[in-house]
């Protein structure tokens, strides 16, 4: 049974633009949707940029040999291609090549000190690696690193970084992407060009795939610019090939779901080849390849990008079979107490890259935070994935706190942490005694309590309206929707495999996907329901259909 707690006033009657506004702690929400470049920041207050510029212009200039290390994430694809693609813009004949981590990996460890290069490049990684720097540095290769992930070590002497953290100076939510964007607008002043607005479609990926905070003006206003003319030819493609799934929608939320998981799915379980591919994809790699259509005999040839999308698709599809083969494995194999607090896994011999993914789904089965660990040699601890459950967000900083973990990086609900082997013992225990007062059952948080009779269409049209806006701080309204008669609405089992719970009342339809037959029997044995879920506006020959997707059910009786 859910749980759920009113945000604010619960005003869907006469104001409902400015509660929902109120509730996320903004003056106005349709503000978002029209930003200018006055929101934006100049590049020349980030320290040390000018430092950076002046040493990427000096090898441009010189035609020098430059590395770009990829960091293996959404944000650093975008990162790398956008500087790729920019000094080929500044100097056609640069000569430069580029390092794939191999799996899901970040900074440069495991990047050869051997390489006869004169610039490496690093953006979305590397901050906090001085002692790597060191290694290119007295090789004679300059190392720049543009980066804003937090630094928690003195600034690099043998590197020069761009990274607000420098001086908590500049945007503290721009990502990877976003940082590499402001260094290309130095570049542009320092050569009077006008490149890097062309490459704004990257930065919004970028910033949607890396969770920046969209409550931020200037990382919205480069999201809406970059998400309003889509030039990158492999984003295209993604695009095209999701299009269906995304209702020819292009926002925030389609990104994140839709976009970004293909990319990162090829990050975490990709080959070496399918990942140096999707690198070539997004620098717009220009070649035919040959590809058969199912059902048919013949081959065609078909541009590279298309085909590595489609690929992509393939990928993500190849990831779910195996992370549900696993999380089946898992449960399974491990001992579950339910009077645990958090479920602690270790040594299941789960990759990096796919620890992420399985924490999330035990913990929507197991319903409580999962951490999962294997020990690492390399760092001589036990390392891996935390994930929070039911909205608790402070998971992160309650482990940084404790003595028995050695750190805790990342979001507040889903982090990398690490702890020694001589702490691993009796965690279980500690972990208890640490969240013995937090309450993890799911709880909601909703904008607006509306009873069945209340609802209608002109409530779905206005959120719906803001639909552009939703995303990282700035979260789609849930609706808590009570005194729901079923005699009141036509239920229908609905879908091929009927799974789907459809209600119908007056012009709105109320649905909930994939149901189990347990699920589906009781709601038609019972009387009364309330439900919490979202609006939705679903267009169908220019016709509107006004939607409630639901979430979660209770039964009242």
């Amino acid at each position: 049974m859910f749980k759920y707690e009113l945000i604010g006033d619960n005003d869907y009657i006469f104001d409902i633009i400015g509660t929902l506004s109120q509730n996320r702690d903004v003056s106005n929400l349709n503000d978002y949707l029209d930003l200018d470049k006055s929101v934006t920041q100049d590049w020349k207050i980030l320290k040390n940029i000018h430092n950076v510029k002046n040493a990427i212009a000096k090898h441009i200039d010189n035609g020098s040999k430059i590395h770009i290390v990829v960091d293996s994430d959404a944000d650093g694809y975008t990162s790398a291609s956008i500087l790729y693609q920019y000094l080929k813009l500044q100097n056609e004949e640069l000569d430069i090549a580029y390092h794939i981590h191999d799996k899901k990996t970040h900074g440069i460890a495991n990047v050869s000190d051997g390489l006869e290069i004169d610039l490496l490049l690093i953006p979305d990684a590397s901050s906090n690696e001085e002692k790597e720097h060191k290694r290119f540095y007295d090789k004679g290769i300059d190392v720049v690193v543009i980066d804003h992930h937090e630094i928690d070590c003195e600034e690099s002497k043998y590197a020069a970084i761009v990274n607000p953290y420098l001086n908590n100076e500049g945007n503290m939510s721009l990502s990877g992407a976003g940082m590499v964007y402001k260094v290309c607008q130095a570049l542009d002043e320092h050569y009077d060009t006008d490149f890097a607005d062309y490459f704004l479609d990257l930065v919004a990926v970028g910033n949607v795939a890396d969770m920046m905070s969209l409550k931020e003006l200037e990382t919205r206003y480069l999201i809406n610019e970059g998400l309003l003319n889509i030039n990158n030819s492999f984003l295209q493609a993604l695009i095209t090939k999701q299009e269906y799934s995304m209702k020819s929608k292009l926002n925030p939320t389609t990104i994140g779901f839709y976009i970004a998981p293909l990319i990162n799915a090829v990050t975490r379980i990709g080959t070496i080849e399918e990942r140096e591919d999707m690198f070539k994809a997004f620098i717009e790699y220009k070649e035919l390849v040959e590809y058969t259509p199912r059902g048919k005999d013949k081959s065609e040839l078909v541009p590279f990008v298309s085909d590595f999308a489609r690929q992509c698709v393939n990928i993500k599809s190849r990831q779910d079979r195996m992370k549900n083969k696993m999380v089946e494995a898992i449960i399974e194999k491990a001992s579950v107490n339910d009077e645990d607090k958090v479920l602690f896994l270790k040594d299941m011999n789960i990759d990096n890259g796919s620890k992420g993914l399985i924490a999330n789904q035990l913990a929507s089965k197991f319903m409580k935070p999962i951490i999962i660990v294997d020990y690492n040699s390399k760092e001589g601890l036990y390392t891996g994935s935390g994930r929070s459950y039911g909205g608790f967000d402070e998971l992160r900083d309650i482990l940084n706190d404790s003595e028995h973990i050695e750190y805790a990086k990342g979001h507040g609900s889903a982090f990398g942490l690490g702890i020694s082997k001589e702490n691993i013992e009796g965690i279980t225990t500690h972990l208890n005694d640490l969240m013995s007062k937090v309450d993890f059952s799911k709880k909601y948080k909703v904008d607006f309590l509306i009873p069945l009779k209340s609802m209608n269409s002109s409530v779905i049209e206005e959120i719906s309206e803001l639909s552009p806006v939703w995303g990282k701080d700035l979260s789609e309204p849930k609706i808590v929707i009570n005194d729901f008669k079923l005699n009141d609405v036509n239920l229908e089992i609905i879908g091929s495999k009927l799974d789907t719970i459809q209600m119908q009342r007056g012009n709105i339809t109320y649905i909930m996907f994939k149901q189990n037959e347990e699920a589906i029997l009781n709601i038609k044995n019972a009387k009364e329901i309330e439900i919490v879920g979202t609006c939705s506006i679903n267009k169908y020959k220019g016709i509107k259909q006004y939607q409630f997707i639901i979430d979660d059910i209770n039964i009242i009786k």
